[in-house]
């Protein structure tokens, strides 16, 4: 999907999960959570703080992390 993202856009980390779908919805409700700024479509952001980014990742495989232990 890396092609069809806008030109400029930052992969900052992946995970390998069990159920991709579960997980992209757990990741843009932390970055929703978060302070940053929808720029595009409804899943690339811009965030203020550069330690951010990797702040909603790690927030969002924790959620991921407890979904996949029940």
């Amino acid at each position: 999907r890396y092609n069809q993202y806008p030109r400029g856009s930052e992969i900052i980390k992946y995970e390998n999960v069990e159920d991709m779908f579960s997980a992209e919805k757990i990741l843009l409700n932390c970055a929703n959570e978060s302070n940053a700024r929808l720029f595009h479509g409804n899943e690339f952001y811009y965030f203020d703080n550069e330690n951010e980014p990797l702040e909603v990742f790690n927030k969002a495989l924790s959620r991921i992390d407890q979904l996949q232990k029940i």
